[in-house]
């Protein structure tokens, strides 16, 4: 359990404490955590272990260590899970090739599906409030959208294919999720979109707004000013990490939910 391998960790920081000689009068103090830190909250375990009994502590260290042997377990069975996915990867690649020919008309049926990934992500829970009204003209020439894993990290890539259209030029768009382990958890450790190259007055990421300016004179003129607005293209350009910001965080975990669900 997550109380188990927490546990584990802080015996671990405990016997490493024991370990740390004192420092010597003079030396530079060390930083202290700052108040509100989640570690702060946490019991003294060092203290706590100290206080028990030694037979009792003596079990506590062997629970320990069967938690490491869990957890070296878990990760062997992550490893096998991996090239396992990655094998029924491989054997979905021509089922997907299939899939494409059908959609675009291409392969052995000839009449093709128009609109069928735009109708698929208006009609799917996750992407339906994503798309906007003005999305929609341009997500008609989406004509596959693909997953694949990460040949070295945990993680994975979308890959949105379009015809030539009069909205971008980019025949692909790409948006790649890097994972990392966190214990038994796979967590984000870093998300790339890509630059979408838009033909001119076509970025439909912003809007043109006019807007009345008084100049130095006492004049009003009207001024058009770009202001970001709702669209599913955003989704290409992932929101940046901030430590202090809360609101970062949940739209950082709103995009890779969104992600695993269109994966």
């Amino acid at each position: 359990t997550a109380v188990c391998r927490y546990s584990a960790r802080k015996m671990d920081q405990a016997d490493k404490t024991e370990e740390t000689p004192q420092k010597e009068e003079g030396d530079k103090p060390t930083e202290t955590k700052e108040k509100g830190d989640k570690e702060e909250e946490r019991p003294d375990v060092a203290k706590f272990l100290a206080e028990l009994d030694e037979d009792v502590r003596a079990r506590v260290e062997s629970l320990t260590q069967l938690q490491k042997q869990t957890e070296a377990i878990r990760a062997e069975y992550q490893k096998e899970e991996r090239a396992l996915l990655q094998k029924y990867e491989a054997l979905q690649g021509p089922v997907y090739e299939k899939r494409a020919g059908i959609v675009t008309g291409t392969g052995e049926e000839n009449n093709g599906v128009p609109e069928f990934w735009l109708k698929c992500l208006q009609n799917f829970d996750q992407t339906s409030e994503q798309v906007t009204e003005r999305d929609e003209e341009c997500l008609k020439y989406l004509v596959d959208v693909r997953t694949e894993l990460l040949p070295e990290t945990p993680g994975f890539k979308l890959t949105f294919t379009f015809t030539e259209n009069p909205f971008f030029s980019n025949a692909k768009l790409t948006k790649t999720y890097e994972m990392e382990m966190d214990g038994i958890d796979e967590v984000l450790s870093k998300a790339d979109g890509c630059k979408i190259d838009w033909k001119a007055d076509k970025n439909l990421t912003i809007e043109k707004k006019k807007k009345k300016q008084k100049t130095k004179k006492g004049k009003t003129r009207t001024v058009v000013k770009e202001e970001p607005c709702d669209s599913f293209f955003n989704f290409f350009s992932p929101p940046s990490p901030d430590d202090e910001d809360e609101d970062d965080d949940e739209a950082i975990q709103n995009d890779v939910d969104l992600g695993q669900a269109i994966a």
